[in-house]
């Protein structure tokens, strides 16, 4: 039997994205920028502060597009940069991702398969499973494996995910009031990549939202309107910033509404009689 212990004030991992895989592929659409309903970028600016016409109407091409999003599947690359010493961690893996429905929250589940530091590279085999209630950590290298709680039951959960120690925010589907209603939005200039080209936003948070965020960019695809890249510091509470982590998750080789296994979602501890070191952590 796994052992419970109760939950503590450890900070519990939130994972968000921004990495990118060595071998950046294409992207196939499901959604065209001028599939966008004209009314929905009317109905946004009518409901926002004065803004960007153009990014207005952007956002709701985005919107639009992520709304026929039901899964995602594609490689990721997750790097982190340690604030002032500069040291870079870079892992790249398998990324799996089911937007909600009435059957299921939103889940997601990532298998990091190598790891590169200081420009050398080794396999490893760490896997994160959220199945919208709990979260599981499995690293196969030392046999050790925790599943946390992480929201009760019924309870929806932020469109983020769980990795590591950082929290990163990932706007797979997003919703054009709620980001204009919190953020100032800036488009900046694209960036080609490959015979890609990746639209630039920068969400700046509202100051009357009482937000204490850094900036979060974001990169979508430029005929998809999926996101593809996120960068953002994970700020650490030091003065100025100084010791603020850069993460980064960049998508690649996307495949949308392409078929996942059930049991790819699940959260199910291994056995501990296979030599697995395993713990279970639920809510009050």
């Amino acid at each position: 039997m796994p052992h419970r212990q109760p939950p503590n004030s450890r900070h519990l991992p939130a994972l968000g994205l921004c990495s990118l895989l060595a071998a950046f592929g294409g992207c196939q659409s499901t959604a065209s920028a001028d599939d966008a309903p004209v009314d929905v970028a009317e109905e946004i600016q009518a409901q926002a502060d004065p803004a960007d016409p153009g990014v207005v109407a952007l956002l709701g091409q985005i919107e639009a597009a992520t709304e026929q999003l039901k899964t995602l599947r594609g490689r990721v690359r997750y790097t982190v940069t340690q604030g002032l010493l500069g040291d870079q961690q870079r892992r790249f893996g398998d990324f799996y991702y089911a937007v909600s429905n009435e059957e299921h929250p939103t889940r997601f589940a990532i298998h990091f398969d190598r790891l590169i530091v200081d420009d050398r590279a080794r396999p490893i085999d760490r896997r994160y499973t959220f199945d919208g209630n709990w979260l599981l950590e499995e690293n196969h290298d030392d046999k050790n494996a925790t599943r946390r709680e992480l929201v009760p039951p019924g309870r929806a959960q932020d469109d983020v995910l769980m990795l590591g120690g950082n929290k990163v925010r990932v706007p797979i589907t997003m919703k054009a009031d709620t980001i204009l209603a919190e953020y100032d939005v800036t488009r900046l200039e694209d960036e080609a990549f490959g015979e890609q080209t990746l639209i630039h936003l920068r969400l700046s948070p509202r100051e009357d939202e009482g937000l204490v965020e850094e900036p979060i960019d974001l990169w979508f695809h430029g005929e998809s309107k999926l996101l593809t890249k996120v960068v953002y510091l994970d700020n650490q509470g030091t003065e100025e910033g100084a010791d603020d982590d850069t993460i980064e998750l960049l998508l690649s080789l996307i495949r949308p509404n392409f078929e996942i296994a059930p049991e790819t979602f699940s959260t199910t501890l291994p056995p501990a009689d296979e030599d697995w070191q395993v713990q279970e952590v639920a809510l009050d």
